[in-house]
């Protein structure tokens, strides 16, 4: 197999395990252990409310070419992406990094996942230097 097509066999692992790991209720770090190697960071847990936003904030660098994306398309009826930012550090260092924002607005109750990958865009044939999963529960709007 071709190294993309091994990481799209791990991909989809992870999201098959990771779907069951919601049903079953099983400790976010089980599914790090699913494929250590590759995922290298436990998995996120966001508690989110229908209707509102949940921004998520990860460390990037674009002057070193890199950017967070979608690693996976996120489950549409349960999230709504609305914008990705980045904002730079306030320094005057040279190639400092800043902060990718990526906003979506939970759409109804239930649970789903976010996998984003952290990659130079037009390097296609290397593995993402990070991946991000982040499980998401979101519950009723209070009233």
């Amino acid at each position: 197999m071709r190294q993309y097509e091994v990481n799209m066999a791990k991909r989809r692992l992870v999201l098959f395990l990771s779907a069951i790991f919601f049903a079953g209720g099983v400790h976010n770090y089980c599914l790090a252990a699913a494929d250590a190697s590759y995922y290298k960071n436990p998995p996120i847990k966001v508690s989110a409310v229908a209707g509102r936003s949940i921004v998520l904030k990860l460390e990037s660098n674009k002057t070193a070419g890199y950017e967070w994306q979608l690693a996976e398309p996120v489950d549409e009826t349960m999230l709504h992406l609305e914008k990705t930012e980045y904002l730079p550090h306030e320094t005057r260092l040279i190639g400092a990094g800043g902060i990718e924002k990526w906003t979506f607005t939970a759409l109804k109750e239930g649970k789903t996942v976010i996998f984003l990958k952290y990659v130079r865009p037009w390097e296609s044939n290397v593995p993402p230097a990070q991946i991000r999963t982040f499980l998401i529960t979101i519950e009723k709007e209070p009233r």
